[in-house]
């Protein structure tokens, strides 16, 4: 008696590599690279933790910024690309760059994290396959209080508050300082949205009574104001006596 195995047919070797092709499909999608951050948005400067997968083991990572607004554009790459691990993960921090144009409160940026090894290949690789996307926001911090920009204010009379790029803070306080010292402290609101957004209309200051003087008002993101901590303001605002409020 033949002791042989069974002579293997041209059907059962075609089912044999649809298993192996259908076997070895989720490696293969699982390997495109990929790259997140850690926020939905930043301000310029603002460390950005970074994490991806499905790289070249051991391999240089490049990343490009391509930033989009309104007033400016601008294509930013950091002068060092990263190195992925033994298991082709890539994790670094690293900060937010700055906004292309001055006027510009918001921008989109575009990141991409590309995959040097499989670039070089010949021939080419699908671009899917080659790097990993994502994109957030770049924000500006600042508080816009129109009326004030010439320096003058009118206690009484309203003015839209337009807050911008405050997160991670939730609230915004406004610090009223005459001569030096902390007159009073106000509640502008909460802020909203990935980027810690608020337009709000006040009385430009909400309490009374008001002195004339030149006023220093400082913006934080906590009812206690430190003035070695983060703060962003107007150097001097002035109430002429005809303005003061008794």
């Amino acid at each position: 008696m033949s002791t042989l195995p069974p002579p293997i047919t041209r059907a059962a070797r075609a089912c044999g590599l649809l298993l192996t092709a259908a076997l070895a499909a989720p490696g293969l999608a699982s390997a495109a690279p990929t790259v997140a951050t850690d926020l939905p948005c930043y301000s310029p400067g603002q460390p950005i933790a970074l994490s991806g997968a499905g790289y070249t083991p051991a391999g240089d990572v490049a990343l490009m910024f391509q930033l989009s607004g309104t007033h400016g554009n601008n294509l930013v790459a950091p002068k060092d690309p990263l190195k992925a691990d033994a298991a082709g993960g890539i994790s670094t921090r690293l900060p937010a760059p700055q906004l292309a144009s001055d006027n510009d409160l918001r921008e989109t940026v575009t990141m991409t994290a590309n995959d040097q090894a499989r670039l070089a290949q010949d021939p080419p690789l699908p671009p899917e396959e080659t790097f990993g996307v994502t994109q957030f926001q770049l924000s500006a911090v600042d508080v816009l209080v129109r009326p004030w920009f010439s320096g003058r204010a009118n206690p009484r009379a309203l003015a839209t508050f337009k807050v911008v790029g405050w997160a991670p803070f939730h609230k915004v306080y406004a610090h009223y300082l005459l001569n030096g010292k902390r007159l009073k402290t106000v509640l502008v609101g909460s802020v909203s949205g990935p980027c810690g957004d608020l337009t709000k209309k006040l009385r430009q200051f909400p309490f009374r009574p008001v002195p004339a003087g030149r006023y220093r008002i400082r913006f934080t993101g906590t009812s206690f104001y430190d003035p070695q901590g983060f703060w962003i303001g107007y150097r001097e605002v002035v109430v002429s006596k005809a303005k003061a409020v008794r």
